[in-house]
Order: C-alpha cells, then sequence, then structure tokens
C-alpha cells in the first residue's frame, strides 16, 4: 500500500517532470505531457482527477498526485523553489481566487478578476463592474500571460467546470450587485444572473452562452431588509457530462416569505435548508448539448452525482437514489442511505464518512449489492478514483489528509 501525507511534502520537484515533454503544445500527443488531461472531466473545488494523478489544494499551493509514484509535489516548474509565495506558480494560480485551476498541455488556466463602483455616464448615479482575466501559466518555463478577458462577469465561487477537448465550460455570475438604502454596495462571488460560458484553451476565445437561472422567481433567493442582503443557495450548480450534454440546475422558492422562515427556523442546519423536504424549492434541471449547441429544459429530476456517463438523482417519493446508466436504463440503489454528498467510481456509487454524522457505503451498479465501507474511527475517508486494480481514497484524520492506494477488499466490508 502507497501513501501520501499531504502535511510531509517532497517539495523538491525534480527538473524531468516538466522537461520530458517533446513538441509543441499543438502537435505533441497528450501522453507526452506531464500531466495528461482527460478527453472529458469534471473540475470540482479542491481536487480534479486527470489520466495520470490527482490535483489537489494543500494549503496556499496546487500539487500533484502523480499516480505512478504516489508522490505529491507543487505544480512548479523552479528546482530550488521554496514554494512560499506567489513568485512560485503552485501559490499564484490559487492565490487569485476560489475557481480550481485546469491543466492542459502542461500550462496551468486560472482566473483573476476584480471589480469597482464607478460613476454612471448620467453622473447622477454609479455601477458596478466587474473585469476577469484568464490567465496561462507554462508549467516548462513558468511564463505567465494573460490568456483572454471578458467584462461583466467572474466565474463563480466554488462551483464545478467541465473540460471537453479543448474547451472549458463555467458559470458566470454578474456578481449579484445591489444598492442598499444608504447608498451602499453589495455584491457575491456566486448568486444574480448566471450564465453558462465556454473559454476555448487553445485560442482564448470568450463565449457567453445562455441565461441559465432565468425564472423571474430567481431573485427571491436574495432577501433584502434595509441595509442588510443576505442570499440562500443562489448559485447555478454544474454537475457533470450525460449523453453528451452538461447538466447544470438552480433552484427558487416562489414566496420568499417561505424561504425567510425556513432560514430562521433551521439556522445553520444548511442540508436541511438546501432539502427539498424542508423548504419548497423548486428545482429547474437544464441541459447543453455539446453537439447541437441548444441550451434547454430537462425533464430528468436534478442530478446528486454524474460520473462515468452514469446520471445519479434522488427519488424523494421512493427515498432512493436511482442511477441512470449509459444506455439509459435505470436501477434503484436499494439499500444505499441518503447521503450529504455521493461519488460514482469505477460503476460503483460510494458515500463517505463525516464526522459519523451518516453511514458509509457502497453500491455496485452492476451487480445491484449494497455494501458497508470499512471505515476508521474519527475518519472522513473518499473514493477519489480507481486505477490500475486499486482505488486512489482520501483520508482525513484529526486534520491530517492523506492519499492511499487500496485494493477493494480494504474499502468494502460487513
Amino acid at each position: 500500500m502507497k501513501k501520501i501525507t499531504n502535511q510531509i511534502l517532497t517539495l523538491l520537484l525534480c527538473g524531468s517532470l516538466w522537461l520530458s515533454a517533446c513538441g509543441n503544445a499543438g502537435s505533441a500527443k497528450e501522453d507526452d505531457y506531464s500531466i495528461q488531461t482527460p478527453t472529458e472531466f469534471v473540475s470540482e473545488y479542491g481536487y480534479d482527477i486527470y489520466e495520470n494523478g490527482l490535483l489537489y489544494r494543500n494549503g496556499d499551493s496546487l500539487c500533484f498526485l502523480d499516480y505512478n509514484t504516489m508522490q505529491g509535489v507543487p505544480i512548479c516548474n523552479k528546482p530550488n523553489c521554496l514554494h512560499k509565495d506567489t513568485s512560485c506558480v503552485s501559490r499564484l494560480c490559487i492565490a487569485s481566487g476560489t475557481f480550481e485551476p485546469i491543466v492542459y498541455h502542461d500550462s496551468v488556466y486560472f482566473f483573476s478578476t476584480t471589480d469597482e463602483i464607478v460613476d454612471a455616464e448620467d453622473g447622477k448615479s454609479q455601477e458596478y463592474q466587474i473585469h476577469t482575466k484568464f490567465m496561462r501559466a507554462n508549467l516548462r518555463d513558468g511564463e505567465v500571460e494573460t490568456f483572454a478577458k471578458f467584462e461583466g462577469l467572474n466565474p463563480t465561487e466554488y462551483m464545478k467546470s467541465v473540460v471537453v477537448n479543448n474547451m472549458l465550460y463555467f458559470i458566470g455570475s454578474d456578481g449579484n450587485p445591489i444598492q442598499t438604502e444608504d447608498g451602499s454596495w453589495t455584491h457575491y462571488g456566486n448568486g444574480g444572473k448566471q450564465y453558462l460560458c465556454s473559454l476555448n484553451l487553445d485560442d482564448g476565445s470568450f463565449q457567453q452562452i445562455g441565461h441559465i437561472n432565468d425564472s423571474p422567481y430567481a431573485k427571491n433567493n436574495t432577501i433584502i431588509n434595509g441595509n442588510s442582503v443576505s442570499t440562500i443557495y443562489d448559485q447555478v450548480e454544474i454537475e457533470g457530462i450525460y449523453q453528451g450534454k452538461i447538466y447544470m440546475h438552480y433552484r427558487y422558492v416562489e414566496d420568499q416569505q417561505a424561504l425567510i422562515d425556513a432560514a430562521e427556523k433551521y439556522g445553520n442546519a444548511l442540508d436541511k435548508l438546501y432539502d427539498e423536504e424542508y423548504v419548497p424549492w423548486i428545482v429547474v434541471n437544464r441541459c447543453y448539448d455539446l453537439e447541437t449547441g441548444e441550451l434547454t429544459t430537462s425533464d430528468l429530476p436534478y442530478a446528486k452525482v454524474i460520473a462515468e456517463n452514469t446520471y445519479v438523482y434522488w427519488d424523494s417519493e421512493k427515498g432512493q437514489y436511482i442511477i441512470r446508466k449509459e444506455d439509459n436504463t435505470e436501477i434503484a440503489a436499494e439499500g444505499f442511505e441518503k447521503a450529504y454528498k455521493v461519488y460514482v467510481v469505477n460503476q460503483k456509487l460510494w458515500s463517505c464518512i463525516e464526522n459519523e454524522a451518516y453511514t458509509a457505503q457502497c453500491f455496485d451498479i452492476k451487480s445491484g449489492q449494497t455494501s458497508a465501507m470499512q471505515t476508521i474511527e474519527d475518519a472522513q475517508r473518499v473514493v477519489m478514483d480507481y486505477t490500475d486494480g486499486k482505488y486512489i481514497v482520501e483520508e482525513t484524520v484529526n486534520g491530517r489528509v492523506t492519499y492511499t492506494e487500496m485494493p477493494e477488499k480494504s474499502l468494502i466490508g460487513g
């Protein structure tokens, strides 16, 4: 069993890691790159799964866990770098915000956004402006450049994005700017009007594809009381790609008072505030067809997770997860308990144990069998990936994170 501990990293990065690739970005094969980008993948805040390893955050640095060695190092081209400030690419790419950087053809792409309040052209009012740069840092020579620019939107914070071939798809927000009664302004990294956007990772071309949360009731997620402004789950969430379509959803209430009452009743119980069983949410499931470019509203219930061309949603009437497979047939995850978050890895549905709030389980989609996961006391265990017959597992014990290779028999027990 191989294991790496995030807090005890080998920080000296061999120069050959980034210099072994040959040819230019336009002609090199994916195997020639140090970090091999899948043809399709979902980027999630905190970690990304690549063909040959795992990209993850370790404190203020972005690191890469190589599956061949199970060694993790900051993504940096400088052999003697101490990784202490933003002169190091591993720190620069996550210092600018909370959007997960993307690695493509051994360059790391990330956003840098600024905003300001300026006087409007009429000279009597003010307006909120957002200026966004899409940056690219070459992991071989360390060169950093502004690759693209766009105005009026910022990439939503902590949310997923999707990469398909050379295209990055993400949600852009107008910041939900509000000028309150006393003339001051509030704005957010998420919320407000939100759009599906794309960026070409080869030429930097930007497209604002379409408005996602276009219901007139979407504004009810923002509660204004005098000079006080608060928002509740006012964000569009991308879940992933199924059958050639990107799925994303948003939620709203038709009666804002119902949301105010729920917030007062459940307070910090965020899981209840998010759950349609406790709040009269109306959830709209949107999808974007990658082949036709058509943006529509889907008849499918919104997904809890999409991975490996498998679509998983929660059926509240049956009290079960329903798994829609690649061939469009469905199977109920019998005996698999509702969890705050679930994952699909190696055609199995996994939950994770988190502060003993629920039981960690595994449902085998092929056999239809549910098993309990073997757990460690006071530990959170998350199944991240499957490669060469073993699972890549993240374990957190007393705040200490490790990544481990594990055979299936070490994960599933009675």
